[in-house]
């Protein structure tokens, strides 16, 4: 009937015949970026994957380290489960046809090595370990109720820290129940405990042997964390945080308080207080007038919050969560940078380069464990070694090189780690364009056990410039050139590569606003020179700017959602400058 004409109910139609025929295309990445790099902790499971097709009767063929994997994956996904080291390499994917074929980007998948833990040395107290200390070669323990029911503190030498040898002890009184010591702060020859519900206690420890009380501070509101700066104490209590001048400890004046429902613990940096409770919030509080602390900023995590540990501008915290760091050059609007969740109701905490010592009250009656993770290449967040114990942990300090771990019950475990492998770079150094007059912090992510780092400028070592970060202030055409870094431990040594510094008048970043309309979600991309680093920042009104992201622009642009919601009719975008 086709290619004639017909009348139907008085309508008339018109039907031609048409010849079709299917013309092949060559493959296509529908997202260059990928596949994605990859971080595994030995043992666990992970892939990557290339967005993009080769067509019905396309090939895939994955390649490791340059060389065709055979046999292969011949999808887009590669699995890796039970990750092992020599799954660590350079990936990447050809797609082919009859008309043609297209290579991904490559991919590092990098299994960073593990830490060996061990419990060198077990010391026994006379109640339940809850708090850690240590100065010079002392360490100081703070009790709680135990079988024998003594709380107070105890004295150690731990000048050879496999063997600590008792020194002297102090007593809390015997008035009510529940006695404990929450936290112990020392400074020379005064100790600061917070006693619970018998407040602030202020000790002479010059002589370790009796330590004598200067003074006392008790209110209605149990003491349970403190932070100590000059003459003044930092104390979390059960309803907030209080103040005091203790430049006198037998007359404690109060200089200021700040109500929060069950504070939980405190840190304070420069003019900047942290306070952080059981309910999922921490208060972001400016104290630069003790009379009057001004909440400037709040923190949410969705999980009780109990330690927390300044690093730098970042704040490393802990609680139900296990660890999250913020970042809070802008104490206003913090940015979350990375976290790890873990079963585990975490309680004590300490940080070691970049790594996060952490141990607590494990979630669904799993054992008690000493827990290490890896910070130093965030976002990534990961685990690298573990240890059972005996109790609880419910504090950590670090001591030339050994760990003092507070296992309630069962005393304090003094451990060591040592590295199961050499080093491993996890995002090496690159290209990277500055502005004049900028603050250049370099840094190549390496993960390993007690690292050492030496960097160098056009191949010629730079004196002092042994630390992780390499900070380069005010930078100007001088600054400009090659600069490396070589980092090792006592299994080996690997170069970090190479970041070429060069100036650049004008960061030419162009954002377009992507997907997303009045009252939903946006999402801006951001399109830049590669190896530009800094924070994307948001605003209403054109003053107030808050960082909603912060990252390394590569070869393709990163989509950033924007967490504002609903999302209003003008919403601007800006990229700055800056680093971790």
């Amino acid at each position: 009937m086709c290619g004639s004409s017909f009348r139907l109910s008085g309508l008339a139609f018109l039907c031609f015949a048409a010849a079709f025929r299917l013309i092949a295309a060559p493959p296509v990445l529908s997202e260059p970026a990928t596949p994605a790099d990859l971080v595994l902790v030995e043992g666990s499971s992970g892939f990557i994957r290339v967005l993009g097709s080769a067509g019905t009767n396309g090939a895939v063929q994955w390649f490791r380290d340059g060389a065709p994997m055979v046999p292969g994956p011949t999808g887009n996904t590669l699995s890796f489960t039970n990750a092992l080291p020599g799954d660590a390499g350079a990936y990447h994917v050809v797609l082919s046809n009859s008309e043609g074929s297209v290579t991904s980007r490559t991919a590092r998948v990098v299994i960073p090595p593990a830490l060996t833990i061990q419990r060198v040395a077990n010391v026994p107290i006379g109640g339940s370990a809850l708090a850690l200390a240590v100065d010079g070669d002392r360490l100081f323990v703070g009790m709680g109720d135990g079988p024998s029911l003594v709380a107070g503190l105890e004295i150690y030498d731990v000048s050879v820290p496999a063997a600590p040898v008792f020194l002297g002890s102090y007593r809390l009184p015997r008035v009510g129940t529940a006695l404990r010591v929450r936290d112990v702060v020392v400074n020379g020859t005064t100790a600061y405990l917070a006693a619970g519900t018998q407040g602030l206690r202020i000790l002479d420890v010059s002589d370790a042997a009796s330590p004598r009380e200067l003074g006392v501070f008790t209110n209605q509101q149990a003491f349970v964390d403190l932070d100590v700066v000059g003459n003044r104490v930092y104390a979390a209590r059960t309803s907030g945080m209080s103040i005091l001048d203790v430049s006198d400890p037998s007359a404690i004046t109060v200089l200021g308080q700040f109500q929060m429902q069950s504070a939980t613990g405190i840190a304070v940096q420069g003019n900047l207080a942290v306070l952080v409770n059981a309910l999922a919030s921490a208060d972001i509080l400016d104290v630069t007038d003790a009379s009057r602390p001004v909440r400037i900023g709040t923190l949410f995590t969705g999980d009780p919050m109990n330690t927390l540990r300044w690093r730098w501008h970042q704040l490393v915290v802990s609680g139900g969560i296990v660890p999250h760091v913020f970042d809070l050059s802008r104490p206003k609007h913090p940015l979350k940078l990375g976290g790890y969740v873990a079963p585990v109701d975490s309680v004590g905490m300490a940080l070691l380069d970049d790594l996060v010592l952490d141990g607590g009250v494990p979630a669904l009656g799993r054992p008690q464990h000493f827990n290490v993770f890896d910070i130093g290449s965030l976002p990534h967040v990961f685990p690298v070694g573990r240890l059972q114990m005996g109790g609880a942990v419910e504090d950590i300090v670090v001591h030339r090189g050994h760990i003092f771990a507070a296992a309630t019950r069962a005393g304090v475990d003094v451990l060591t780690m040592e590295p199961n492998g050499p080093p491993v770079v996890v995002r090496p150094l690159g290209p990277l364009r500055v502005a004049a007059g900028s603050n250049v912090e370099l840094q190549a992510r390496v993960s390993g056990g007690r690292l050492s780092h030496q960097w160098f400028k056009e191949g010629e070592s730079i004196p002092g410039a042994t630390n992780r970060v390499l900070r380069l202030p005010n930078v100007s055409q001088e600054q400009m050139g090659n600069y490396s870094v070589v980092v090792s431990n006592r299994l080996g040594t690997i170069s970090g590569g190479v970041a070429t510094l060069t100036l650049a008048d004008e960061m030419a970043i162009k954002i377009v606003h992507g997907t997303g309309t009045t009252g939903a979600s946006a999402r801006p991309d951001l399109f830049g020179p590669p190896g530009f680093q800094g924070y994307l920042l948001a605003s209403t009104n054109l003053v107030d700017w808050q960082p909603i992201w912060f990252g390394e622009l590569g070869l393709t642009p990163p989509g950033v959602s924007d967490p504002i919601s609903p999302l209003p009719a003008a919403r601007y975008y800006r990229l700055e400058p800056g680093v971790e």
